[in-house]
């Protein structure tokens, strides 16, 4: 049987969204975790580049395209749950065990090999999203809003909390934590599998509402026609404006943050607002910009490579981490295979456009390779283990 058609719009929303997490989490397979949120607590002095690079990451892409990763997330269970005995009890659903498949997946992902793993987080909430996926477009976008609305505001009412009079980072160490990466394999490991177990519980409570609410904006959109392209053209229109104006606030905001050298405790507070509520709007106004496109002919062929990307979302993911922590983390690889002292382990020695080489390299690296992929497969390498795990069989590849 052959596999139903490709709504192009999602292919080429999620490719370029797995591109562009790339870029985000750069620094978290680079830094310590702490420099993912203050590019000033790196232990390298910062450049004029690197400030450069941080102000276009934090303005155009963080938590842009996180943002886009859950709206599709959402579609993609809709359409599974339709595709596979949709009024089956979930227990019983090939959404089931796609999920618990993907629970695993994250757990492994996150414990083992990088701890700023989204996998797990988006397979549990998956798990409470199914109760709400036949619900009307309305009703998902309403409560989706409430849902993304109230967790913002609450995950900003923690960051205003936590973060008071005393700076927790001024006698901050990043030695230990840069020695253990750049240690042994079981070194770094263990050293990934402590700040995961440290973090995880915590990030879960903050976060798993927003996720889920939205998943269910991403379905209230793609129900009422919005990611399918079938909104009318003023729609899209619309949410580029807004876009646009939301990257201005923040462009004026993070240009700030570089002039006054992050200061404490804005950085982590009243920096946060804008971002934390408006992300939504750009990711939208990204998401309108790509459906116009692929609704051209010179658009579709332009765009076509991120659609093949996108059709392997999974594994570029998967393999983003699996080849950023074999270049940042020690143990990855034999010693004698570098020439130069200079050569991985990388932990801790670049800063935001030391990263940035890699970072392109690795884009046509995937985009190349997702090309020829697919011109032999039918699925992307751990999309076809997914696929198989969740229906209980060996899927046809060829």
């Amino acid at each position: 049987m052959n596999p139903k058609p490709r709504l192009l719009s999602l292919d080429v929303i999620r490719g370029l969204s797995v591109l562009g997490i790339l870029l985000v989490n750069a620094t978290s397979f680079a830094q310590p975790f702490e420099v993912y949120f203050n590019p000033s607590l790196s232990p390298r002095p910062l450049q004029p580049n690197d400030l450069w690079v941080w102000w276009m990451t934090e303005t155009f892409f963080k938590e842009k395209f996180y943002t886009l990763f859950a709206l599709l997330f959402g579609v993609s269970l809709y359409l599974v749950g339709q595709d596979h005995d949709p009024k089956a009890p979930l227990w019983r659903s090939v959404l089931w065990r796609r999920l618990a498949v993907l629970v695993v997946i994250g757990l492994i992902h996150g414990a083992l090999i990088w701890n700023g793993d989204i996998l797990l987080m988006y397979g549990l909430c998956g798990f409470l999203f199914w109760f709400r996926r036949h619900a009307s477009a309305e009703n998902l976008l309403g409560l989706g809003c409430v849902f993304f609305v109230i967790s913002s505001a609450l995950i900003l009412y923690n960051e205003f909390s936590f973060f008071g009079a005393v700076n927790p980072f001024a006698k901050l160490d990043l030695s230990r934590e840069i020695f253990g990466f750049r240690g042994t394999l079981g070194g770094s490991i263990s050293t990934n599998f402590n700040i995961w177990s440290h973090q995880f519980i915590g990030s879960f409570l903050s976060f798993a509402p927003k996720t889920l609410g939205l998943m269910m904006i991403g379905l209230g959109l793609f129900k009422h026609g919005f990611l399918k392209g079938s909104a009318p053209t003023n729609t899209y229109l619309v949410f580029i404006l807004l876009g646009l104006i939301s990257l201005f606030v923040l462009a004026i905001q993070n240009e700030q943050l570089i002039e006054h050298n992050f200061p404490y405790p804005d950085t982590y507070t009243s920096a946060q607002i804008a971002n934390e509520f408006l992300s939504l709007l750009v990711s939208l106004a990204y998401a309108s910009a790509l459906i116009l496109l692929i609704k051209t002919a010179w658009g579709q062929t332009l765009l076509w490579p991120l659609t093949r990307v996108g059709r392997m979302a999974f594994s570029n993911y998967l393999m983003q981490s699996l080849i950023m922590t074999s270049l940042f983390y020690g143990g990855r690889w034999p010693h004698e295979l570098w020439l130069s002292p200079s050569g991985p382990p990388l932990f801790g020695q670049l800063n935001a456009f030391g990263t940035l080489p890699i970072i392109m390299a690795l884009w046509l690296f995937q985009i190349i390779f997702s090309c020829i992929w697919l011109e032999n497969f039918r699925y992307g390498p751990f999309e076809f283990l997914w696929r198989s795990l969740s229906l209980g069989k060996w899927v046809r590849l060829r």
